[in-house]
């Protein structure tokens, strides 16, 4: 037999009749204590029992030596000797089998790995959760301020008398560019003073996706008005003027919007 099978003796003789059997266990020294485990005691009477036991160890063991013991009472055994076989090969039988991987199906780090992963989600929860409130907060105080750019006549008329004032002075870019930012703030309530192009143009589209004809040309001439900017000592007044052109159109091809 090998270690981990059940051992049924069918014992007689005279014993105490006080032995409980429910108790049953055998009386091994310290070194033998976990090397056989009684399982099950079925005693039909005075004189008779059944054992059955397993044996974890391979080894001779001799019957004549088991002593059982239910904490007060013993029973003596006697019978001929056992022999158990491990269920691992010998080296003479072939190489030994790979030993076995984690009983459990997760590592016992496990845990920790867990507790990194909440840890990490809670980080990212609390991050994202504060930069959205920074950013509401941030487009609030845009929204807010774009009140300060108000006036009693509307935003196109405002506009035009801009551009007759920079003609005087042969179309300064600047002031071109601030009377086409201020157009489109109060027409589309778009902070174009304080977002660059890019992140305006996302503002723009998130917050008014109807305009996206009116989105596309006012970033294509925000672009050439920046090239401008870059090749400013070497316009010709003719070129202003072209420019100012466009931005007529865009402002006639947009009227009744505010």
């Amino acid at each position: 037999m090998t270690v981990g099978e059940h051992v049924r003796l069918n014992c007689k003789g005279e014993f105490n009749p006080d032995f409980l059997f429910e108790k049953t266990e055998f009386k091994l020294a310290e070194n033998l204590k976990f090397t056989l485990k009684v399982i099950n005691v079925d005693s039909s009477n005075t004189n008779e029992f059944t054992l059955d036991f397993t044996i974890y160890t391979p080894g001779n063991y001799n019957i004549n030596e088991l002593i059982l013991v239910d904490g007060t009472n013993v029973i003596y055994l006697s019978g001929s000797s056992i022999k158990v076989k491990s269920v691992i090969k010998s080296s003479s039988e072939g190489p030994p089998p790979e030993p076995f991987g984690p009983i459990l199906p997760i590592s016992l780090v496990t845990p920790i790995y867990y507790a990194v992963l909440l840890l990490v989600a809670i980080i990212a929860v609390g991050l994202y959760t504060f930069f959205k409130a920074k950013r509401m907060s941030f487009y609030k105080k845009l929204k807010t301020k774009l009140k300060d750019y108000n006036s009693a006549i509307s935003a196109e008329t405002q506009f035009y008398k801009s551009i007759r004032v920079a003609e005087k002075s042969e179309y300064p870019l600047e002031q071109i560019q601030n009377a086409f930012k201020l157009y489109n703030a109060r027409a589309y309530q778009l902070p174009l003073f304080d977002l660059s192009n890019e992140t305006a143009a996302k503002y723009f589209k998130r917050n008014f996706p109807q305009y996206k004809s009116t989105r596309i040309q006012l970033f294509r001439l925000l672009e050439e008005l920046d090239e401008l900017q870059k090749n400013k000592g070497i316009l010709s007044l003719q070129n202003k003027h072209e420019f100012v052109k466009k931005l007529y159109r865009y402002v006639e091809s947009n009227k009744g919007v505010t």
